[in-house]
């Protein structure tokens, strides 16, 4: 999902996400599920894959 998203490899892509958990302090599977369940807004992951 976030490797289509913003046109990352899917290693990149795994790796943003786990950054951003660690960050943020949440679990990686909340992450997941706020990504799938759309409260969270995949370019704060990955960024605006426009550059808007």
């Amino acid at each position: 999902m976030l490797a289509v998203y913003g046109d990352i490899a899917i290693g990149e892509a795994g790796r943003r996400l786990t950054d951003y958990a660690r960050h943020h302090r949440v679990s990686l599977a909340d992450t997941t599920h706020a990504l799938v369940s759309r409260t969270t807004d995949p370019t704060v992951i990955v960024g605006d894959p426009h550059g808007s």
